[in-house]
């Protein structure tokens, strides 16, 4: 739990970190309290279409989730208790996916596999080495430790997967 006071600057991935914004028990608000979100999307330089697409998406869904939200907060009916109940499971689910296995490891995946079997074999068999090579090698500032053992396990579990099919 972070306490952000006044002129206090936090940044953070939203689509990563679950995230909420609440009182600190007991104590009232003297002055009226602002906060500025600034949304934004990093994508590789030349995937113009990737990065529309990603800031579209994100647009969309937080546009929807904000708007039955707020409708949400005190849910008087069956369908507002809903739609809070949606809201916290597709929040949820993203969470755990992005927890488990990332966004951006399903597209890496997915644009190997595009290129072909021969590319997708090699892109993907000795990723989990360049995973460990990239993080002992660049330590400064400190790794991630979650994100690194997620990519690690998922691209070895990749390889092994690789290994079975051509030996059985």
């Amino acid at each position: 739990d972070k306490v952000v006071d006044m002129y206090d600057v936090l940044g953070f991935d939203y689509n990563r970190e679950l995230h909420w914004i609440d009182h600190v028990p007991g104590q009232t608000n003297k002055e009226r309290r602002s906060l500025i979100k600034l949304h934004f999307v990093v994508y590789p330089k030349g995937w113009h279409q990737y990065g529309k697409l990603a800031a579209y998406l994100n647009t969309s869904y937080n546009t929807w989730a904000r708007n039955n939200f707020l409708k949400t907060l005190r849910p008087k009916g069956l369908y507002e208790t809903a739609m809070a109940w949606w809201i916290w499971v597709t929040t949820w689910t993203n969470a755990m996916f992005e927890m488990s296995v990332g966004w951006s490891n399903v597209v890496y995946i997915l644009a190997s596999y595009a290129m072909g079997p021969t590319p997708f074999l090699l892109l993907t068999s000795f990723r989990h080495y360049c995973v460990y090579m990239a993080t002992f090698a660049f330590r400064s500032p400190p790794v991630a430790h979650g994100y690194l053992m997620r990519d690690a396990k998922l691209y070895k579990s990749l390889a092994m997967m690789h290994m079975s099919r051509r030996l059985l």
